[in-house]
């Protein structure tokens, strides 16, 4: 059996069905690119959240839509670098310093 036969494709509803633990793990295991956007946009309401509450501090240099659109990219990449060993904190703490470091131009102090 070739690797093209062996992968899964999951369908719209399963994707929303699954839990957003499980749906993180399938897609670490898989590497399945069509997994990573559903989980990621599963926290744009947080992302737009985040953006809307520091408005203010970068209104003179980026648009609301910017700064959510530089959070999910963001994401995007925390989700490579989640280390489902090591939990959460290590993800969203390296996310965090490139968001700022982005928004900033800061060199990557985090490396």
């Amino acid at each position: 059996m070739s690797d093209a036969a062996a992968v899964r494709t999951y369908t719209e509803q399963e994707i929303e069905a699954m839990d957003t633990q499980d749906l993180l793990r399938l897609y670490k295991e898989t590497g399945d690119e069509s997994l990573k956007w559903p989980l990621v946009l599963r926290y744009e309401g947080l992302i737009k959240s985040a953006a809307t509450q520091i408005r203010g501090v970068y209104s003179s240099f980026a648009q609301i839509d910017d700064i959510i659109n530089e959070g999910i990219i963001t994401l995007l990449s925390a989700v490579d670098k989640f280390d489902l060993d090591k939990g959460h904190t290590v993800a969203i703490a390296k996310a965090t310093i490139d968001f700022l470091q982005i928004l900033f131009g800061e060199p990557d102090i985090a490396a």
